[in-house]
């Protein structure tokens, strides 16, 4: 029986290895703008992605493209508008080398007549889709962090040309363009949404989606309310939005120290059980 089920093992290694075979060299020449445009930062061996390339051709929609987290998430990724594009180099990516570690997982399980290991190569065939998808996670959250470091610099800089009477088209492009950091480049390219004809209330909304955090929203319905009910109070409501980013952004300065602490304490620990452990096993060395 087990000899049986390394012959099955082995043949469908030699099976998958030459279809990842094929597909690297028939999508060699046709995908190269794909593979010379996937975010390496994101995708595991981009030279690898023919292989996924290839056997999505002609597939209308990638799996899962629909989902809303996924089209959230990607969408939020890309600095582009290329969300879509973003997903389908790491599912490709994913897909490429799912082959390529089961073809070789199972050649290995029956060359070591080890069929049992069969489970643990199924497993391992999807760690990589886990890992980028861990690294899109981590890029969303590095993305939003530098975002909200921004945003009490921008709240005060617009406070203070609004209070100074500066109408509000002219504040937000005089904050947008005192800076290069990522929201206010976000804000610059509102500007020009805005000098392209797009109107101020729209603007704000893009502006909001782009930057896809919650106080950009708050910061987005202000200015949207401001320009529909007119008046005085949008100094007032930018101090206050202001004074709150600032609390926030002092707040999470408290954490990341806490957590910074937290982490030195680790080496610490190892270093006093590394001497407990100079100290007690001489002991019982003499003892025995």
């Amino acid at each position: 029986m087990r000899a049986a089920l390394s012959v099955m093992a082995a043949a469908a290694g030699t099976a998958l290895a030459a279809v990842s075979i094929f597909f690297y060299y028939s999508g060699l020449n046709s995908y190269d703008d794909i593979v010379s445009a996937a975010d390496p930062a994101l995708v595991l061996f981009p030279r690898l992605l023919f292989i996924g390339c290839a056997m999505l051709a002609g597939r209308r929609k990638v799996p899962f493209e629909d989902s809303v987290r996924i089209k959230s998430a990607f969408a939020e990724l890309s600095d582009k508008g290329d969300g879509q594009f973003l997903y389908y180099t790491v599912f490709a990516s994913g897909l490429s080398l799912f082959m390529i570690i089961t073809s070789v997982g199972c050649l290995l399980s029956a060359l070591a007549g080890r069929v049992e290991l069969l489970a643990f190569v199924f497993v391992l065939s999807f760690m990589p889709w886990a890992y980028m998808f861990v690294g899109v996670r981590n890029r969303i959250k590095e993305k939003n962090d530098g975002l909200l470091a921004d945003l009490p610099s921008v709240l005060s800089k617009l406070t203070l040309l609004i209070s100074a009477g500066i109408v509000l088209r002219d504040a937000w492009d005089m904050t947008a363009a005192s800076s290069e950091r990522p929201l206010f480049r976000i804000m610059a390219e509102t500007s020009q949404k805005m000098k392209n004809g797009m109107s101020e209330e729209n603007a704000f909304y893009w502006f909001s989606k782009r930057a896809g955090i919650k106080e950009a929203r708050q910061l987005a319905n202000v200015l949207s309310q401001n320009l529909k009910k007119g008046g005085n109070g949008l100094a007032v409501s930018l101090r206050l939005l202001s004074g709150e980013a600032w609390a926030e952004k002092k707040q999470r300065a408290v954490i990341l120290g806490k957590k910074a602490e937290s982490k030195l304490l680790i080496p610490l620990m190892i270093m006093f059980a590394g001497i407990i452990m100079m100290i007690i096993v001489p002991l019982f060395a003499e003892m025995g």
